[in-house]
């Protein structure tokens, strides 16, 4: 199995995105992480990225120790490993 990985900023949010090359299996794996923790900029990464012809899979908050707001939000986003790449075309 051979991971490649990079790491890119994009208006506010980091996101590392990992490609995943198996025999049988072919998943590329995007992480998006943001400071901004709010449902609009969660929305906000969600519709560009679904749009953009990834699914979503789920969201893990970083809690600070102060505070029951989350510090960090990380989304996590899959495709084929074969998608067209619809980041390239915008």
């Amino acid at each position: 199995m051979m991971h490649q990985g990079t790491r890119r900023v994009h208006r506010g949010a980091f996101f590392l995105q990992f490609r995943c090359e198996d025999a049988d299996l072919q998943l590329e794996h995007k992480y998006v992480e943001t400071s901004f923790v709010t449902d609009e900029e969660l929305s906000r990464l969600v519709n560009l990225w679904t749009g953009r012809g990834w699914r979503y899979e789920g969201v893990q908050f970083a809690m600070r120790e102060a505070s029951k707001r989350p510090a960090m939000a990380f989304l996590l986003f899959t495709r084929a490993g074969d998608a067209p790449d619809a980041e390239a075309a915008t």
